[in-house]
């Protein structure tokens, strides 16, 4: 009875510092290619002149329209990897919130506060079905996207040849208490 509440509110304070309400505790940015990136600030390496002006047989012209050619499409190829790392991180976030990740964590830290050890399962793929009424029909979508859940420490057994790393086993068995009526539901997937 001592110890309870400073452990509740060392996960809370650690589950506040790595989940923030108001923003991502993760990002995703393009892996830089310092060539590449280069290019599209417009400082072009020498070796990348000489070759245009070889390829244009020395017309200085030539090679500068190759040069202006290379720096344009050297930003749009960086332009186009930032667009498609924001799409992802928005993708991600969207998976996120709808398998309420925060909240799995956020078991996680108190069971690991508790107890020393904390289990998140995840990606696994797993069934949503959404319910709508559009045009006077009700439609009835289930479609397939990841999510995460907290696994209670008592129902995980990974191999015990793995020793330190769990990754060195070669398998783990996880106890589920499944009720008969997700039971059922598991035959329509």
């Amino acid at each position: 009875n001592i110890t309870g509440p400073y452990v509740d509110a060392a996960a809370a304070r650690i589950a506040d510092m790595l989940l923030p309400t108001d923003d991502r505790a993760w990002g995703i940015k393009p892996t830089p290619i310092p060539d590449l990136v280069d290019v599209a600030k417009g400082d072009v390496p020498e070796d990348m002149q000489q070759d245009a002006l070889a390829m244009h047989g020395g017309d200085e012209n030539a090679a500068a329209d190759e040069i202006a050619y290379a720096i344009t499409e050297a930003k749009r190829l960086v332009d186009e990897a930032r667009a498609k790392a924001d799409k992802a991180q928005k993708r991600i976030e969207d998976w996120h919130v709808e398998c309420q990740y925060h909240a799995h964590v956020r078991q996680v830290i108190e069971s690991s506060a508790r107890i020393g050890t904390g289990i998140l399962k995840g990606p696994i793929p797993d069934y949503r079905k959404s319910v709508a009424f559009k045009n006077g029909r009700l439609v009835v979508n289930q479609k397939l996207a990841p999510s995460s859940k907290k696994i209670s420490a008592r129902d995980f057994f990974p191999d015990p040849a793995c020793g330190e790393n769990i990754q060195n086993g070669s398998s783990t068995w996880e106890r589920d208490r499944i009720t008969h009526k997700p039971l059922r539901g598991l035959r329509t997937q």
